[in-house]
């Protein structure tokens, strides 16, 4: 009987063990809202553009696409870190592309406001994964890293304006 006891506390005990941490693995893998960058379109060619403006506005769509894809990956929870490092990147190599192809200083401003909302945004979610232990410490790091450039770049291009 004590035996049967025991057992039955220890089954308890992992069972209530799995359903305390429960929660918190569920907020770490629950979906977030999606940052105004993910609905950006990007701008069409023009007429008038030039080869090398009519290329540079490809370029800037693929990255746009490629962050659009990458971020919705993201956020559905199945990635790994090579997944994380290429999405960060990617929105990099977009508001670079942005830069060269719409000159317009309020334009750069404004698309940068939502590039940085887009990586408090993946800082998000990279910060509930770490929480729920699914996430390196390095790997939580690169994501304020990528955060941080992006306000660098706001408040330069702001001083520019």
């Amino acid at each position: 009987m004590r035996r049967s006891l025991q057992a039955s506390a220890a089954v308890v005990a992992i069972a209530l063990a799995g359903y305390l941490s429960w929660p918190r693995e569920a907020a770490a893998n629950a979906p977030a809202a999606e940052p105004n960058l993910l609905s950006v379109a990007a701008p069409a060619a023009a007429a008038g553009d030039s080869e090398v403006q009519k290329l540079k506005k490809e370029r800037f769509a693929a990255a746009l696409e490629e962050l659009k894809l990458g971020a919705r990956f993201l956020n559905q929870g199945s990635w790994d870190t090579t997944a994380l490092y290429a999405v960060l990147e990617t929105g990099e190599r977009m508001v670079d592309c942005y830069s060269s192809v719409v000159p317009a200083a309020a334009d750069r401003v404004a698309l940068l406001t939502d590039y940085v909302e887009y990586t408090k945004f993946i800082e998000n979610i990279l910060q509930n994964r770490f929480e729920a232990g699914s996430l390196r410490k390095q790997d939580l790091l690169r994501g304020k890293w990528y955060r941080l450039d992006a306000e660098c770049r706001l408040v330069v291009a702001k001083d520019q304006k």
